[in-house]
């Protein structure tokens, strides 16, 4: 199942603003997902992405 979350999630990247989902909050999951998936580089892109947006607010 987190292989499909993450692919939902990734999805909602582009529809954040219409959808209204805070950036940070999707990036945040996403790099949860990332890392229970093994997938260290893109937990550690989205983590990033997570802080940046963050600092955005």
């Amino acid at each position: 199942m987190r292989a499909k979350a993450l692919q939902e999630f990734e999805w909602c990247v582009p529809h954040a603003d219409e959808a209204n989902i805070p950036k940070q909050n999707l990036y945040g999951w996403l790099a949860k997902v990332s890392d229970d998936l093994g997938l260290k580089a893109d937990a550690e892109r989205y983590d990033k992405l997570a802080k940046e947006a963050a600092h955005q607010r």
